[in-house]
């Protein structure tokens, strides 16, 4: 499994990619649903299953956080959950105002 700190470090695809993108602050059934999904359709159709996570709350930036609101799980923790559920390569990106 690839995992990278910035969209900077990703090197060229090897080929096309399934991806999504999310918070992923854990890995409930709902998160584990749509990652195994997005695996098999990757393997149905030989592409990369990949995602893009955030490292922060989008909420801190956009000034709707919760105080409930927060990242559950370390990013390491988070990889190794998407990697059981099929995923090959991580990207973490902070969000920001520029995202």
């Amino acid at each position: 499994m690839e995992i990278h700190a910035t969209l900077a470090a990703v090197p060229p695809a090897d080929g096309p990619t399934a991806l999504t993108v999310g918070k992923f602050e854990s890995l409930h059934l709902g998160h584990q649903r749509l990652l195994r999904r997005l695996a098999g359709h990757a393997a149905a159709q030989g592409l990369t299953p990949a995602v893009t996570a955030f490292l922060n709350d989008p909420g801190e930036v956009t000034g709707t956080a919760a105080s409930a609101d927060k990242m559950i799980w370390p990013p390491a923790d988070r990889a190794a959950f998407m990697e059981a559920c099929g995923i090959r390569r991580v990207v973490f990106v902070p969000f920001d105002a520029a995202v």
